[in-house]
């Protein structure tokens, strides 16, 4: 009963040293020394958050957290992944069908992300509309995009349409 317990504590040890492992491959300048650490079994959710905060990644570390199935799991880490501006298209496009609607919103609004990627998102809460429940449809009008408040001005409720209206991306060209 005792050596399950020196066991038990052992095993922890063990993935702190691996974690704290990971984290001085993080930290490293060279792309190789992140790489593995994306790829890396130890790799947690705060892990990936510091290294998804680099600006200078390359595709590959990117590709390799998507494949790390432990951390894609994570909804931050998955939206992180998606909206990184060196994230490529064949990761990014079927990663993005994986989000939930107001994470599409987050995707579609924020400036960095490639503008077919905005579009993407934009078209795929564009076919979900209709499915979405009235207080979502009333958030998505306020806060959504250009394209997408004019999309929801021919919603059924007056409370929908009023919102679109009077969402500060919405233009002329839009209602048109």
């Amino acid at each position: 009963n005792n050596s399950r317990s020196g066991s038990g504590n052992r095993d922890a040890l063990s993935v702190t040293r691996a974690e704290a492992g990971v984290e001085k491959l993080i930290a490293s300048p060279f792309v190789e020394d992140v790489l593995v650490a994306a790829n890396h079994a130890a790799l947690t959710e705060d892990l990936a958050l510091t290294i998804l905060r680099r600006r200078d990644l390359q595709a590959a570390v990117l590709e390799a957290i998507a494949r790390n199935h432990s951390v894609i799991k994570q909804r931050k880490v998955l939206v992180g992944v998606v909206g990184h501006q060196h994230t490529p298209r064949h990761v990014s496009l079927p990663l993005l069908r994986r989000l939930f609607t107001f994470e599409l919103m987050q995707v579609a609004l924020t400036p960095s992300v490639l503008p077919d990627l905005k579009l993407a998102a934009e078209e795929i809460l564009a076919g979900k509309l209709k499915t979405l429940a009235l207080g979502e449809r009333i958030a998505l009008a306020r806060r959504g995009s250009a394209k997408l408040a004019g999309a929801l001005l021919f919603d059924a409720e007056a409370t929908v349409i009023e919102a679109a209206l009077q969402n500060p991306r919405t233009t002329e060209a839009s209602i048109v």
